[in-house]
């Protein structure tokens, strides 16, 4: 036997094991309702209850579940390759599979070490992040900045000053040139999760600062309990002419607009 007839018969096998699956547990599911009835009437109306009255039913329901669960898991994964293979669009309402990422093939090449045939079997999931990634451009690291922006220190051994700044590039490294406030790590500590998520926010298009999270407590409370500790700001903005950027997405009309 062939590869092919091998696969139609593992296919052939899988089909029929799904439908043994489907009518086990819904027979177990009748059995199991008829005999929880059968118990109710028994006990309530005869007074003469069966002696599986407990066990019986548990036993099916038990099994009834396991059996269903596996039903449910492979539906899901049929449906989901569907979802995968035919229905993942872009924006534009153009089905992803058909995509052949043209414009940003010889990138993904270079950089992943890539042949042509590696590319033609990129799942549409992945199709889905790189599209993404083609509105971001090719230079989106270099293209933003952090800014952390002290904005209140009364008490700050370090000497940090309201107005002062701490800048990081993308790569999530100090730009000492750009930077103006002194590197304390009780101010910087709380800071530094927000880049936990950067890379994750702007691969879904997002603004890699949170527009929840943007104001930061030092970490030192000082002698008069968090009074005049170091208060700062997060933001981003365009390394090229500095702007803010306050929106919730990023990349649409290209850094500093």
């Amino acid at each position: 036997m062939d590869q092919s007839g091998i696969g139609r018969a593992l296919i052939w096998a899988e089909e029929m094991l799904d439908k043994a699956l489907y009518y086990a547990s819904s027979i177990l599911l009748i059995v199991t309702a008829t005999s929880v009835f059968y118990t109710v009437v028994m006990r309530y109306v005869f007074n003469s209850a069966p002696l599986w009255a407990k066990e019986a039913p548990r036993i099916f329901f038990i099994w009834m579940t396991y059996l269903a669960i596996a039903v449910a898991a492979n539906k899901r994964n049929a449906r989901d390759a569907v979802l995968r293979t035919e229905c993942i669009m872009d924006k534009r309402g153009n089905k992803l599979a058909n995509d052949d990422l043209a414009d940003i093939r010889p990138h993904l090449e270079r950089a992943l070490d890539l042949h042509p045939e590696d590319v033609a079997r990129i799942s549409p999931e992945a199709k889905k992040l790189l599209t993404i990634r083609r509105r971001l451009g090719h230079t989106w690291l270099d293209d933003y900045e952090v800014v952390v922006e002290v904005l209140s220190s009364e008490t700050c051994p370090c000497g940090v000053a309201p107005g002062q700044v701490v800048v990081f590039d993308m790569r999530h490294s100090i730009q000492y040139d750009k930077s103006t406030a002194p590197l304390c790590m009780h101010m910087l500590s709380p800071i530094l999760a927000v880049f936990y998520m950067t890379f994750d926010r702007a691969a879904e298009g997002l603004n890699p600062i949170s527009g929840i999270w943007q104001f930061y407590d030092c970490l030192d409370t000082g002698d008069d309990d968090g009074k005049g500790k170091t208060r700062t700001r997060v933001y981003l903005r365009s390394t090229r002419t500095g702007k803010v950027i306050d929106s919730e997405t990023i990349g649409e009309e290209g850094p500093g607009t």
